[in-house]
């Protein structure tokens, strides 16, 4: 799958799953879910992307679908395996603005005290610190990965592994 087909299965995610999910806990209709399917069929389409994962998930309530194919292998289920990749930058963003909303994290808040377990090394950090908006905004400075990491580090290890190698 390209960068902007995985970019466009994000937005599908995010978009059609937000507003349903954003609503009280009460479970979906059928039609509900009906309709969820066909929104992801016409912007795989519109989109050129083969297939996608959609899920609607509501404190106890999970839903899950596959749309479209995987290629070669047949069509896409609900257990049909895709890379993360980007698309948690979008899930971790929205998680972090309702914390905001509910004033349980503060954007403007140095990384190193919302996430202390998090190493970051900053040489400025007394002046200009990282803030959890700088993560949001992709404005902190940090260093993109690099070839050796991707050749060095496999996609399914864990986060503390990955963010040590750099």
């Amino acid at each position: 799958m390209t960068i902007a087909a995985r970019a466009a299965a994000a937005a599908l995610v995010v978009s059609t799953a937000v507003p349903l999910a954003a609503q009280p806990a009460a479970p979906w209709s059928p039609a509900d879910l009906e309709r969820v399917v066909l929104e992801t069929e016409t912007a795989l389409e519109r989109s050129h992307v083969l297939g996608a994962s959609v899920a609607l998930v509501a404190r106890d309530t999970v839903w899950a679908a596959g749309v479209g194919r995987a290629g070669d292998a047949g069509p896409v289920t609900p257990t049909t395996l895709f890379r993360a990749n980007s698309v948690t930058k979008s899930l971790v963003a929205l998680a972090a603005l309702r914390l905001a909303g509910r004033g349980r994290l503060a954007l403007d808040q140095p990384v190193r005290e919302a996430a202390p377990d998090l190493d970051v090394r900053n040489p400025w950090d007394d002046s200009h610190p990282v803030r959890v908006a700088h993560l949001l905004e992709h404005t902190t400075g940090f260093d993109d990965l690099r070839p050796r990491e991707y050749a060095l580090y496999p996609d399914d290890g864990p986060l503390r592994d990955a963010l040590a190698l750099h």
